[in-house]
């Protein structure tokens, strides 16, 4: 018996395979409607973006903690942080903290009180510039996956084209398994559309376009007033892109 009977249509073991894949596919899809995984994952990467943000404009000074009114300042650190919290609790329910964690470390509050010049050295390199690698980075990474499902799509259907055109040449259409090649190049298609590589991409690329921009903008005199400022510029344009995700979740 020609091993491609083994995936003909007309074939029992076939049919007993095609029931449990699609079974296998009713549990994932009914485990990710209930779990909500991906709208989790939306809302997590969110809120650690804001507290990045939040964290970085109280060490830099900058709105809404440019005062220096350092009590004053903590607390309403807190107060925003509690806040976030507050706006997520679907969230916060399936966070895990350490409960020896400090919301509002001794680090943080002794790189506030360095001056105006080391905390702009100190935004530069450990946020700005670790922002753009990331971004540039991810943004390789993500058009280096797209073109390779691309490339398996197309040759997927270039092989269902040949089994077709085979088939039909030898009358043995049934013993090819055009269906099994038809489906895996749809599973390729619905991968690239759910995974958004493109849309992935160029929001990489835009951010780290921007971040780029940032960076080449230079302080000529670095004062409190002008890196508040610029980080105020700076985490707002940090912001744009996961915001613009995090609204497009249930499209």
């Amino acid at each position: 018996m020609p091993c491609f009977l083994f995936f003909s249509k007309d074939h029992p073991s076939l049919i007993f395979y095609q029931i449990i894949s699609l079974l296998i596919i009713l549990v994932i899809a009914i485990y990710l409607l209930v779990s909500k995984t991906m709208a989790h994952w939306y809302s997590a990467r969110a809120l650690a973006e804001s507290v990045k943000t939040l964290s970085w404009r109280f060490v830099t000074k900058a709105y809404p903690f440019e005062y220096d009114d350092e009590k004053r300042a903590k607390i309403d650190f807190c107060d925003r942080l509690d806040m976030l919290y507050k706006q997520n609790q679907e969230l916060a329910t399936k966070l895990h903290p350490d409960k020896n964690s400090c919301q509002l470390p001794d680090k943080m509050i002794s790189l506030r009180a360095r001056s105006a010049e080391d905390r702009k050295k100190l935004y530069d390199s450990s946020r700005v510039n670790d922002q753009y690698e990331w971004y540039r980075k991810k943004g390789n990474v993500k058009r280096w996956q797209y073109n390779i499902f691309s490339i398996l799509y197309v040759l997927s259907l270039i092989v269902s084209i040949m089994f077709l055109m085979l088939g039909y040449s030898s009358g043995n259409e049934k013993q090819l398994p055009v269906d099994v090649v038809i489906a895996f190049s749809t599973s390729i298609l619905t991968w690239i559309q759910a995974k958004r590589f493109s849309e992935l991409v160029a929001s990489y690329n835009q951010a780290a376009h921007d971040i780029g921009f940032i960076s080449s903008c230079e302080i000529d005199d670095v004062t409190d007033e002008t890196l508040a400022k610029f980080v105020s510029d700076s985490e707002n344009a940090f912001s744009r892109e996961h915001i613009q995700w995090f609204a497009r979740k249930d499209n």
